[in-house]
């Protein structure tokens, strides 16, 4: 469990602040374009853009592209984020199509492509082999604009010398919105020269997200199947579901949930035959976060209990801002403080 929850954070299917370490992913996050897009960086480099060498103020073709660039093509890679099996890392795909990887980790990552990258394929060091071919789509609906791209690819298999783990999935769409985001510009009190500006406030209205996700449903290898039984569904997120059991052989987990705006596990049963459950009952800060929307928020995204009606701050020289001053009692909103067992 992560101390401390943002008003925007969205809870896992295990609750607000929990997450379940089973499986895996790659997430993609998209910087900009996507990279494949008409004006997307791969363009870019097909173009002649290099990123290690790029002297617009010394060569023709760099100005050109630097002023593709300031017309609106993306230099920015999409960057993909790993977390699986304890390891976890960043890296892009570079302008020759390999892996740079932003860590120390031993191992080895590549990419089976066509029209789209198909699959991921994680070779560690210790011998295991990982296959990330399971994609969840999202599509992001802007104020003018729309996104619509494979967002991560899911962990399907497990490869060791002996052994074969598979993992199974299923299908789920989900929606939400995004809190919208504000920007203002204006000149600055003082004698300066020649510099543009856009003066007034800029508004980007809420951004709805849909989501083909997918749910863990198992788990299989040489020892048995684990089971992810999720019926329950939410109320604070539009098609998702929460977990309520894990089976494995003879033993099982069950979770419980308190229903709200957010979902909150409220209790954890251990069952196994021939031995007595354990119960483990979980107590969290009283005060009621508000909508992911909401507007109540510090400088860093906590809940801070103010009526806001915008996101900018109060500032010398521009509109009435918001009261973004943190409010310690309510950062600390629904943190867990102590869990008992029955």
């Amino acid at each position: 469990h992560g101390a401390g929850i943002k008003v925007k954070d969205i809870a896992s299917w295990v609750g607000t602040g929990w997450s379940l370490q089973a499986g895996g992913m790659i997430l993609r996050t998209v910087r900009g374009k996507l990279d494949n897009s008409g004006i997307g960086i791969k363009a870019l480099y097909a173009a002649g853009f290099d990123p290690d060498n790029f002297q617009p103020n010394d060569n023709a073709a760099d100005r050109q592209l630097a002023e593709n660039l300031m017309s609106g093509w993306d230099g920015d890679p999409d960057l993909y984020s790993y977390n699986f099996m304890g390891y976890s890392g960043q890296f892009i795909i570079d302008k020759d199509d390999s892996i740079r990887l932003f860590s120390t980790e031993d191992m080895d990552i590549s990419y089976e492509a066509n029209a789209g990258i198909n699959k991921f394929i994680v070779k560690t060091g210790d011998g295991l082999n990982f296959e990330f071919e399971d994609k969840e789509n999202s599509f992001y609906d802007f104020d003018n604009s729309a996104l619509n791209y494979t967002s991560a690819w899911y962990l399907s298999r497990i490869t060791t010398k002996t052994e074969i783990f598979t993992f199974q999935y299923s299908p789920e769409s989900v929606n939400y919105d995004l809190t919208f985001s504000e920007s203002e510009a204006g000149k600055i009190t003082g004698d300066v020269q020649d510099c543009p500006y856009g003066q007034g406030a800029q508004l980007s209205l809420g951004t709805a997200v849909f989501v083909d996700q997918l749910r863990l449903t198992s788990i299989s290898g040489p020892y048995g199947t684990a089971t992810f039984t999720a019926n329950s569904s939410r109320t604070d997120l539009h098609g998702a579901k929460a977990l309520d059991m894990i089976s494995y052989q003879d033993k099982s987990v069950e979770l419980l949930y308190t229903p709200s705006n957010r979902l909150f596990l409220d209790r954890v049963r251990l069952s196994a035959t021939n031995e007595e459950d354990n119960t483990y009952l979980l107590y969290y800060n009283p005060i009621e976060l508000p909508e992911t929307t909401s507007l109540s928020q510090d400088h860093w995204g906590y809940y801070n209990g103010q009526r806001n009606f915008t996101l900018m701050p109060r500032m010398d020289g521009f509109s009435n801002g918001g009261n973004r001053e943190p409010k310690w009692d309510l950062m600390q909103e629904r943190d867990l403080q102590q869990e008992r067992i029955v």
